[in-house]
């Protein structure tokens, strides 16, 4: 076997192995599923909504919609370039655009939950062109 054979069939079965790992990934828990925090977040509309006395399950849900929204936010303030512009944009706004969004954009209920929810931030707050 020349040297030449070796590192090809190294370089096979590297490949190999990677494909291997790649498709062991875990699947995503249904708390990270964009399905997941688009219900909990239709929990907070329901809420903001109504006039009436909430359900404790939407409660439960509209609290994880806050809290995910605002670290969101939190998080991508920070980011350099931003990736979105909502300076100035309530909580309860950013949450109506990611419903609105998601409602118009299903595709995205089954991927991790950020990748929905950085897409509808993009698509209403672009950042101007510098």
């Amino acid at each position: 076997m020349t040297a030449k054979n070796t590192v090809v069939i190294c370089c096979v079965l590297a490949l190999l192995s990677f494909a291997k790992c790649r498709s062991q990934e875990p699947a995503l828990s249904e708390q990270e599923k964009g399905s997941t925090l688009f219900e909990n977040c239709k929990a907070d509309l329901r809420i903001a909504d109504s006039e009436s006395k909430n359900s404790a399950l939407d409660e439960t849900g509209a609290y994880r919609c806050i809290g995910y929204a605002q670290g969101f936010a939190d998080a991508y303030a920070m980011v350099s370039p931003a990736r979105f512009c909502a300076e100035g944009a309530s909580i309860g706004t950013i949450i109506r655009i990611y419903v609105n969004f998601m409602q118009q954009n299903p595709k995205y209920l089954d991927s991790y939950r950020g990748i929905g929810f950085l897409e509808a931030m993009k698509a209403s707050y672009p950042c101007a062109k510098q």
